[in-house]
């Protein structure tokens, strides 16, 4: 199976366009032996050296503005604008620990309040695929109203997080951010609406270790991801080239390791169903989506 996987895997498009399918099929053949630290590690790795470009290069453009305003100007431009007051501190952190630093607090404090979480979007996705940069964490918890004032007072030192925005996520069932001021990694808190396929998802959860460190945080499983991606690719109209790159990745790296049963399930649960087949041939679908999606 995993040789008809590959074989079939050839004759699709390849990820990227600067890439013959030959020199992708080795790397991601190369990937497939790898454990997910190590797919993290090198991503936090290339990561981390991108970051220090961008910085580099914005003092070099911006050598009038002060150290502070430059940073508000980086995190303004990967965020937006309206987001570049949430970073009050120059960042202090830099380096391919950026990102588990800005994890773990958020993480121990959640499992402190008992709340069940995992971190899915691109985070468990690189871990179940290739390497790419990513400067956001995306996090499912399900927090509720009880939990805030606790959440708050321990984070509100160390990160940008507004109990309005908080409490407004939890009653709307909706997100809200949080930048971490010693690194400026935005992190994305989607409070848990209670469905069937959010419980199924926290239900299972895998334990990973984050790379320079000794301690497990709860990750989405591979096949969850997908999913979430597929809802995103056809919220957004199918048009994503970013969604679309990381759902092909996650499926050709884990191959026959999937659950199809699992896959299948939810996708027509989700009225997801025909854009999870075509991912599966790695036929990428035409724009405009299906407005009965229950995304």
């Amino acid at each position: 199976m995993a040789k008809q996987a590959q074989s079939e895997g050839a004759l699709r498009l390849p990820l990227a366009l600067d890439t013959t399918p030959a020199a992708e099929e080795r790397q991601i053949a190369g990937f497939q032996g790898r454990a997910p630290e190590e797919r993290l590690r090198a991503a936090f790795e290339l990561g981390s050296w991108a970051l220090v470009t961008s910085r580099a290069a914005i003092r070099r453009a911006h050598p009038h503005l002060a150290a502070l305003q430059q940073a508000q100007l980086l995190y303004g431009l990967q965020f937006g604008i309206e987001r570049a007051q949430q970073v009050w501190r120059v960042p202090v952190l830099e380096g391919p620990m950026s990102i588990p630093a800005a994890i773990l607090p958020v993480v121990e404090v959640l499992e402190g309040l008992g709340v069940r979480y995992y971190i899915g979007g691109s985070i468990a996705g690189i871990a179940y695929s290739l390497p790419r940069t990513t400067y956001d964490v995306d996090m499912l918890a399900a927090m509720e109203f009880q939990h805030v004032g606790a959440f708050i007072q321990a984070l509100q030192t160390d990160y940008y997080v507004d109990r309005g925005s908080v409490l407004e996520a939890i009653a709307r069932r909706a997100s809200f951010n949080m930048t971490h001021q010693a690194t400026h990694i935005n992190i994305d808190v989607f409070v848990s609406a209670g469905r069937p396929f959010d419980q199924a998802g926290l239900a299972r959860v895998q334990p990973h270790v984050l790379p320079g460190t000794d301690r497990p945080v709860n990750l989405a499983s591979p096949e969850d991801v997908v999913l979430n991606k597929l809802a995103w690719y056809e919220l957004g109209n199918r048009v994503s080239d970013h969604q679309w790159r990381d759902i092909q990745s996650i499926l050709r790296v884990q191959g026959d390791t999937l659950d199809r049963v699992y896959l299948q399930r939810w996708a027509l649960e989700l009225r997801l169903g025909e854009l999870l087949d075509a991912a599966l041939r790695g036929e990428r679908p035409a724009p405009g989506g299906n407005a009965q999606a229950d995304v």
